[in-house]
This record gives structure tokens, sequence and C-alpha cells, in this order.
């Protein structure tokens, strides 16, 4: 996670121009998500406990620290995927992955964006900062 904090500060720090962000950030969120999905996929019940508490926590039958509480527990009992750097079913990866959309529908060029569908480099820089902000307050 602090490999992606750290693009998204360099980004709003006017370190990375938003197309080579754009690159770099989709790049770097497939990888996490591969990781995340790879751990699934090589454990479905783990795959559905995890579902299941994450469920609980968006009901919100358990605080956030009773789910991350949880969700390690799981992850260890596994005895894998301790080291996945975005964790499956989790507030961190709902963030992610909007971030995700919102730098798949960035143009360049504003002739290239269709109204409702892209977005250029104000809208990008909006959602890079909100994302930074919820991802530091998830932590």
């Amino acid at each position: 996670m602090n490999e992606i904090k750290r693009l998204l500060n360099d980004y709003l720090n006017g370190l990375i121009p938003s197309k080579d962000f754009v690159t770099q950030f989709l790049a770097l969120a497939g990888r996490f998500r591969d990781e995340a999905l790879d751990l699934l996929s090589k454990n479905p019940e783990l795959s559905t406990k995890l579902e299941k508490l994450f469920a609980k926590h968006v009901e919100g039958t358990i605080s956030e620290s009773e789910y991350q509480e949880q969700w390690q527990n799981l992850i260890v009992q596994t005895k894998q995927g301790a080291e996945i750097s975005i964790k499956p079913y989790s507030l961190e990866e709902e963030i992610i992955s909007h971030l995700f959309v919102e730098a798949d529908a960035y143009r360049e060029d504003p002739k290239d964006r269709r109204k409702g569908l892209n977005i250029g480099d104000d809208e990008l820089r909006t959602e890079v900062e909100r994302t930074l902000e919820a991802l530091n307050k998830s932590s």
C-alpha cells in the first residue's frame, strides 16, 4: 500500500505528469489486484470466509478494528498471502478499485474525451486527492 500512496503523492506534488501517472498506477494496482485474485483462487474456502467477513463489515455488524483483526486471523490461518499488498474484500481494495476505473477513463487530449465517460487532468487530480485521503483514513 505504501507504494501506491507514494505514487499518489508524487503525482499530487507534480513529480509525474497525468499520462505517466495513469500508466504507472494501472500497472501497480493491476499487479496488486492480481496478487489478491491469485490468493483467492488458490483457496476458495478463504475467499468465501473473506466475502462473509466483508459483508458483516459493510452491514456494520462489526467494527473496522474487528474486521481488520478477523481478516488478519483468516490470512494467518491459511499460512499464505500475509504479504499481499491490497487486502481482498477490504475498504482499501474498494478505494483502489474506484481510482482504477477513474484512471482508466482518463484521456489526455480533450478531443478524445466522451462526456460522462472520460476525465481530464483536473478530474484525475481530484480523484487522486480523494483516494489518498480515503486511504489515509482507512489505515
